[in-house]
């Protein structure tokens, strides 16, 4: 989390809001929103069994953010998770 916000994802990218930690179905995760221009990515991450998982909404000036949030939130719940084991 921490090398993800110290390094933004591209040139001129500004963190707007986060981290935030978010509970809900899926389980616990962070929450940062980071300002693109006019687009505003939205990216939510958690950590299952030792594996990070990031998933990001990318959604222009004006959208209904609680809308498309809950969206995203609703198909994490969907996710069904099998990680194999690692040998060793």
């Amino acid at each position: 989390m921490a090398d993800h916000l110290a390094h933004p994802v591209v040139e001129g990218a500004t963190i707007v809001d986060g981290p935030v930690l978010v509970h809900s179905a899926f389980g616990d995760a962070y929450r940062i929103d980071t300002r693109l221009g006019t687009t505003t990515l939205r990216e939510w991450f958690t950590d299952h069994d030792g594996v990070v998982v990031g998933v990001g909404l990318m959604y222009a000036d004006g959208a209904e953010t609680s809308v498309t949030s809950a969206t995203v939130e609703s198909m994490l719940t969907s996710w069904s998770w099998d990680v194999a084991p690692v040998a060793g």
